[in-house]
């Protein structure tokens, strides 16, 4: 078995980063960290993960459930958060899907024009309802107080998970786990997804099945 040191980073391929990389930090608080070859390295200040943006012409649109998410501390922040995707939505060529509540989550998603689905979501109501950890449900050691949101009424505290598909739960259960060396956790026994996270850190990696066509 693997024995990591940490869930690092993650790959993300645009169409046009000059389109998408304002976004991703006028929405989501990501900061640039470093550049060269044509890729960028962003951030998010209050988490640990990387993100590698890869720019590819032509780039396809990317499955919804294969997205990043950030979250934010309350459920009308979500609602802020739409409101304020709305006001922007035609100017940056934004595809924004109405927010919702799963379980758990109360989220909203928008698809930015480089093809890549975000999340920005919120645990309170699942903290209530279900007894969420602070460690689950708020995944930050000190709340992000930034400027750039003083307006918006909602602030991404963290880039809190990336969301890939599969054809088989199981086998990649075993694989995270065994031989990766990941915590692998099923909140819902009687439904999908899994999450998988290296046990220093709450970032994680969301697991679901493939949909049907």
């Amino acid at each position: 078995m693997i024995k990591p040191v940490a869930l690092v980073h993650g790959h993300y391929e645009c169409r046009s980063l000059k389109q998408t990389v304002p976004i991703l930090e006028e929405f989501l608080a990501l900061e640039i960290v470093s550049h060269g070859n044509g890729n960028l390295i962003m951030k998010h200040p209050n988490t640990g993960w990387l993100l590698a943006l890869h720019e590819t012409t032509g780039a396809p649109d990317k499955p919804h459930y294969q997205h990043y998410g950030v979250r934010v501390a309350t459920d009308q922040e979500v609602d802020n958060a739409y409101e304020y995707l709305q006001k922007r939505k035609n100017d940056l060529s934004l595809k924004i899907i109405p927010p919702e509540t799963r379980r758990i989550a109360h989220s909203v998603h928008f698809v930015e024009p480089g093809g890549n689905t975000w999340e920005i979501e919120s645990y309170e109501g699942g903290a209530k309802k279900h007894g969420l950890s602070d460690e689950i449900a708020y995944p930050w050691r000190s709340a992000l107080l930034d400027s750039r949101f003083s307006d918006r009424d909602y602030v991404p505290q963290c880039l809190s998970h990336g969301t890939t598909s599969c054809v088989d739960l199981d086998k990649a259960r075993r694989f995270y786990r065994s031989a990766l060396g990941l915590e692998v956790m099923h909140p819902f026994p009687d439904a999908d997804p899994y999450y998988f996270k290296h046990p220093s850190s709450p970032w994680y990696i969301v697991r679901r099945a493939a949909q049907q066509s």
